[in-house]
């Protein structure tokens, strides 16, 4: 199977790079302080930005979560290159094609099992994860 090295030394500066990502989103958030203040006491353009200011915010938080998620999916395929059970199918054990390692790098499925869960998924039922699907 390709060059595990390379791989590993891929994930491991994504990873790294993803970590400093969360670490400086963090840092913002802290020092960004609350800026409470009465609704009655603001103007209406204070109310606005307010209003702009906590959509940002959510955007980023969910940014941070989409970050969060990606750097422990690298942990996990770092973790599996480690065991040396990197790039096979955690349901059917069968070996992932390099070339679906390379562009999802935690990929722990084959096609024909991550086709088989996304089938099961578009008719309603539980997805990998346990989660129920939203509509």
């Amino acid at each position: 199977m390709g060059n595990q090295k390379e791989m590993a030394r891929q994930i491991a500066e994504e990873r790294q790079a993803l970590r400093m990502r969360l670490r400086a989103m963090t840092h913002r958030a802290m020092k960004g302080g609350s800026g409470n203040q009465q609704s009655s006491d603001r103007h209406p353009r204070d109310v606005f930005e307010q209003t702009q200011q906590d959509l940002l915010t959510k955007q980023e938080m969910r940014a941070y979560e989409l970050l969060a998620a990606r750097a422990k999916m690298l942990d996990r395929a770092l973790d599996s290159l480690r065991r040396g059970t990197y790039g096979l199918c955690q349901n059917c054990g069968a070996e992932i094609p390099w070339r679906r390692l390379q562009a999802v790098p935690g990929a722990v499925l084959c096609f024909s099992c991550k086709e088989g869960s996304e089938r099961v998924r578009g008719n309603g039922s539980v997805p990998e994860a346990g989660r129920p699907r939203h509509q």
